[in-house]
């Protein structure tokens, strides 16, 4: 057959000549301009001489970023560095590494990706990856407003925006006050709910007060800062000074008795006005007003010290009464607290054997 490079009969060929394939027992045209070897009419296993595959076409030069390979007749990829280059591991010198095309050894005409002509830097406000054969990555992708940054992390921010975390934001959330020196938004004091420079506070956590968050007079510091203050009269009423539990001090119009402050102090104490406190009367005071004198003592006893009356005994213990010694009989003027001791004179002492009571009798 005259398209046969080699046949088999008439009617079948085993060999076809170059630019063809042998399709059954027919040779058919490559697909592909001048391709010389092919195995369908779709691809090509080898380019004519002078050309080089790329893309699904035979071409006679290979485009930027690809050398042609002599003994494949491929276009390979250059070096990522490359722009363009004659091998695998070396560039060419007619443009710089970053350039896409150029007109001189100098500077790029284009650039790869969003990259600005003619030294191929990065626009502004994004980051420059260092890989000029890619797009640099616009800061406004990881945050609107971001001016500077990395691969994944904002580091500075447009004007009015402030940098918070990995955001820029036009308003700094609670807690943060925007700092106009680093245009960040920086923590406040570890007291301030809201704030609006390093040192002192707008708003406070509770029942705090003032630029600087301390409790309100007449209540007591926890420490912590994000809680309220106890009011002192939550333990007392007219309490001025307290811990979490315990009332320390009242106010002048109040006393401090245990843990409450009271107007009046109860019976067995005094007002004292130098602490402050009610102050426990002397044992044998019923009730007092000072620390030496009884207003008023325990059963028959005489104010200020409480002493037994005259002709009476003393038992020593300044809760009970005194025994009067005339009970034991009229005239007896010393005694126990059970018996007639001693009778006024001229009068004499006389013991009765059952009852050992004071017996009088008229001197004859």
């Amino acid at each position: 057959m005259p398209q046969c490079a080699k046949c088999n009969n008439d009617t079948s060929c085993s060999s076809c000549f170059d630019g063809q394939y042998l399709n059954i027992d027919n040779c058919q045209n490559c697909g592909i301009a001048q391709c010389q070897k092919c195995k369908d009419g779709i691809s090509c296993d080898l380019c004519q001489s002078g050309y080089f595959y790329n893309n699904s076409q035979c071409i006679s030069s290979c485009p930027k970023g690809k050398y042609a390979d002599a003994s494949t007749r491929i276009c390979q990829d250059c070096n990522s560095k490359c722009a363009t280059c004659s091998n695998a591991t070396d560039c060419d010198t007619s443009c710089l590494f970053k350039c896409a095309t150029c007109s001189n050894a100098t500077n790029c005409d284009t650039c790869f990706g969003n990259r600005v002509v003619t030294t191929c830097e990065c626009p502004a406000y994004s980051y420059n990856n260092l890989n000029y054969r890619q797009a640099c990555i616009e800061c406004s992708t990881i945050s609107i407003g971001c001016s500077t940054c990395n691969a994944t992390t904002c580091q500075a921010c447009l004007s009015p925006n402030f940098l918070d975390g990995n955001s820029c934001v036009i308003t700094c959330p609670a807690g943060k006050w925007p700092n106009t020196a680093n245009k960040q938004c920086t923590a406040c004091l570890f007291k301030c709910a809201t704030c609006s420079n390093a040192t002192d506070c707008d708003t406070c956590f509770g029942n705090r007060v003032g630029t600087t968050c301390e409790c309100p007079a007449y209540s007591y510091n926890n420490l912590n800062y994000r809680q309220a203050c106890i009011e002192c009269s939550t333990i007392s009423i007219g309490c001025s000074t307290c811990n979490a539990t315990t009332c320390q001090a009242c106010l002048s119009t109040h006393f401090l008795d245990g843990n409450s402050c009271v107007i009046a102090c109860p019976a067995g104490k005094w007002g004292n006005t130098a602490n402050r406190q009610c102050t426990a009367c002397l044992f044998k005071c019923a009730t007092c007003s000072n620390a030496t004198d009884c207003d008023t003592c325990f059963g028959n006893r005489l104010p200020q010290q409480c002493d037994c009356p005259q002709y009476s005994y003393d038992p020593n213990i300044f809760n009970q009464a005194c025994t009067i010694c005339s009970t034991f009989s009229a005239g007896c003027v010393t005694c126990s607290s059970t018996e007639c001791l001693t009778c006024q004179t001229p009068q004499y002492f006389q013991l009765n054997q059952k009852q050992n009571n004071a017996i009088h009798a008229q001197i004859q």
